[in-house]
């Protein structure tokens, strides 16, 4: 759909009309009618931008995109979902797969692009392939840390991994023993110090001021202070907010505020 020259979050938001627009061609030529300018839209001739009602739709953000493109297609084409929150990744898990050494103890981020559960005497566990763009590597959840962290053992899911990486002797890659699994937002949440929002002064009105209150209380009650920071031409004054606003910074938050706020001007910040 790229190739058409319109994103595909502006052809989804034409998506309506354009059913509409059919099913009316459909009823015209089923009743012998003909549109009037038909032979001129059929022809191509006309300059009109059909999409130009629909150019100011909210651009996605790259895991919009990449959760779009497996939901319809069942892979991910336009990069890898890790890629949308690399740097915040690399506050819990600062080497990629590939830069991992092995025998010794790491925390380690990435997709599970496969989950294996094997049945035993002890109870259930699995193996997981963990993906994160840059390699693969084979992760082993026995029976105890199974059972404590299952409802994070997803396929597709963001995971950090921690335990002790090995030769695996199957293959000779990578291989680590789990000892512990987190969620991002698990990690997130123990070590965030600040949710800050970058907002241009002349986008503050009241409008602004009641959606982005309205976001920010469907989180508050944690303990993440919100900090924003209004820029201005000539700098930019932070401002932080009481502690009755303080956030649980959940990926809910983050999504409901770059809609609100845009996608670059949502950053969790930590210490150190």
């Amino acid at each position: 759909m790229d190739e058409l020259g319109v994103e595909r979050w502006t052809l989804l938001a034409a998506l309506d009309d354009a059913i509409r627009a059919a099913e009316q061609v459909a009823s015209n030529t089923a009743a012998g009618m003909q549109d009037l300018f038909g032979e001129v839209i059929a022809s191509g001739e006309t300059t009109e931008d059909p999409y130009q009602e629909h150019r100011g739709a909210r651009a996605w953000s790259l895991i919009e995109l990449l959760n779009a493109e497996k939901e319809s297609l069942g892979s991910f084409l336009s990069g890898h979902p890790i890629e949308a929150c690399e740097q915040e990744v690399r506050k819990f898990a600062p080497r990629r797969i590939r830069e991992c050494q092995t025998n010794g103890q790491a925390v380690v981020a990435g997709l599970i692009m496969d989950i294996r559960t094997i049945k035993t005497q002890r109870g259930p566990m699995a193996v997981l392939t963990l993906d994160d763009g840059s390699g693969q590597m084979e992760a082993t959840v026995y029976n105890d840390v199974f059972n404590e962290y299952r409802e994070l053992l997803q396929k597709d899911q963001i995971v950090l991994l921690e335990g002790r990486l090995q030769v695996d002797d199957f293959n000779g890659g990578l291989a680590m023993r789990t000892k512990a699994v987190r969620s991002l937002e698990q990690a997130r949440e123990a070590r965030v110090s600040q949710l800050k929002l970058r907002v241009p002064s002349y986008r503050v009105d009241e409008t602004f001021n009641t959606l982005l209150a309205d976001t920010l209380r469907t989180a508050v009650g944690g303990q993440c202070p919100v900090v924003m920071e209004y820029v201005q031409a000539k700098g930019s004054v932070a401002v932080r907010l009481g502690g009755a606003w303080q956030v649980h910074p959940n990926d809910a938050l983050l999504d409901e505020l770059r809609i609100a706020v845009g996608n670059d001007a949502v950053d969790w910040v930590y210490e150190g």
